[in-house]
């Protein structure tokens, strides 16, 4: 509500000087002639800052929060904003309202409170704001208390916040030390519509899953989730999959000098040695988790959208160089574009050898995929790793899986897969899901793939589900227990 009133004060000043900036030229779509004035719709941050903020708050040298919040337990974030402060203010509050909306639905996006910087810190004495200690700073206690950060891609730059070091920094943090936080991107489509990525699913299709559990003709939360994210321009998200903090650009060079040495755990004033291995590794944790919120919205864009090594969107390779994984967890319930040759480029997400990774354990959910024939492509990936310890793959409801087995090895698939990790003594606990699978019903090679992984001496706890939902690997493992 506050930003919308502040909109309303830019509205209503965008016909007199208030709003000019002459000095600051940051790029083509946001240039402000010397002689014109700015759009209401085109006014970005730092014209905020020098015209309204600053001004308003000189007298208390406060934020802009301090000024106009009527109490202060009322004003506690509840998700951090991280934005280039180059996009035009309209767009982003338009943004933060469709993703509180979506987020918090019973509060009208209203009362949903946002930290954004240029608002909730000083803009009179930055340095004081943020300190020698990042850990004792506004916006790391902030990042603390808050459930989760939105990043806003602005679609007519496009997606400079890639390229901003605050934003990928405030983005690393939620992949490091505050791994608590959700991250959800927010993005405009070509009509100017927000279309929202989520980091699972809202609490609104939460309680849709349940009910449909109860109610099975009814649409499931992961479909509505599903049918959501379609709609999101992924191909956006390209840059997100070559972030560099070294390479990424800062209004001021002081802050990116400080950025750099805290990520490499210095002193804010130590000389930057751009050859520090952790840089790279942030990079690839970053761009690790761009690609992981970007996957099921690529699969509903397939084949036009190529997640593969190769492909114009490589979402596998930028999840796969992220070695610092020790489990693995992919849920692409739902999609319903998923086929045969797109499940092959999926599991490159997966390190290709044992020595590549310390991966230990690996759940991945495939339900509802009905273009789906054959398991083949995951099962030759999953025996290659050798020291998986746990195997969770759900296929529950692919209606289509097995319908080749005549033609293709995937049946053959099967029964080496159980030969394998049945010998596997790294292996402790293997669950595989086929429940309505009806092309698999009666099959000899999953029967012969459960006696396999029966025999094992090393796995204590096996669950396979039938096309029929019986544990067939229950009643022997119940007696040997």
């Amino acid at each position: 509500k506050q930003l919308e009133c502040l909109l309303d004060f830019m509205r209503s000043r965008t016909s007199t000087r208030i709003m000019q900036d002459k000095g600051r030229h940051f790029a083509d779509r946001y240039k402000v002639l010397e002689e014109a004035y700015p759009s209401y719709k085109t006014t970005n941050l730092y014209q905020v800052n020098n015209k309204v903020i600053k001004p308003m708050t000189q007298p208390l040298k406060c934020s802009y929060v301090e000024a106009v919040a009527f109490s202060e337990k009322a004003q506690l974030p509840t998700w951090f904003a991280s934005h280039w402060w180059g996009e035009p203010l309209h767009g982003s509050v338009a943004s933060l309202k469709a993703h509180a909306q979506l987020r918090h639905p019973e509060s009208d996006a209203v009362t949903s409170s946002y930290w954004i910087c240029a608002f909730a810190n000083g803009q009179h004495d930055l340095k004081a704001t943020f300190g020698d200690n990042p850990e004792e700073s506004c916006f790391y206690n902030a990042l603390r208390i808050c459930r989760g950060m939105v990043l806003l891609l602005d679609a007519g730059s496009p997606a400079r916040a890639f390229d901003r070091i605050w934003c990928n920094f405030e983005a690393s943090l939620a992949t490091s030390a505050l791994s608590h936080l959700l991250l959800d991107i927010v993005a405009q489509d070509e009509t100017g519509q927000a279309c929202i990525l989520t980091d699972g699913m809202t609490l609104a299709e939460t309680t849709k899953d349940t009910e449909s559990l109860k109610n099975p003709w009814e649409e499931s939360g992961r479909t509505a989730q599903v049918k959501r994210e379609e709609r999101f321009p992924v191909d956006i998200m390209h840059k997100g999959l070559y972030v560099s903090v070294a390479n990424a650009k800062a209004t001021s060079p002081q802050d990116k000098h400080q950025i750099l040495n805290i990520v490499a755990g210095k002193t804010g004033s130590a000389a930057v040695d751009l050859g520090l291995p952790v840089y790279e590794e942030t990079d690839k944790r970053l761009r690790s988790r761009f690609a992981t919120l970007s996957i099921r919205s690529a699969i509903l864009h397939y084949p036009e959208i190529n997640i593969s090594d190769r492909g114009n969107l490589p979402i596998a390779r930028a999840i796969r160089e992220d070695r610092r994984k020790k489990t693995f967890k992919l849920d692409l319930s739902c999609c319903w574009k998923m086929t045969d040759s797109c499940l092959a480029d999926v599991v490159d997400c997966l390190p290709k050898h044992s020595e590549e990774s310390p991966l230990k354990e690996v759940h991945i959910k495939l339900n509802m995929n009905y273009q789906l024939t054959s398991a083949s492509a995951i099962l030759r990936r999953l025996s290659e790793l050798e020291s998986l310890q746990k195997i969770n793959l759900d296929f529950e409801g692919c209606l289509g899986l097995g319908s080749n087995a005549d033609s293709d090895n995937s049946s053959a698939d099967l029964e080496d897969f159980g030969k394998q990790m049945g010998r596997r003594e790294s292996l402790k606990k293997v669950e595989l899901n086929f429940k309505g699978c009806r092309r698999l019903e009666g099959s000899s090679a999953l029967n012969a793939m459960t006696d396999h992984l029966k025999s094992s001496t090393s796995i204590k706890d096996l669950k396979i589900f039938s096309p029929g939902g019986n544990n067939i690997a229950y009643v022997e493992r119940a007696v040997v227990q």
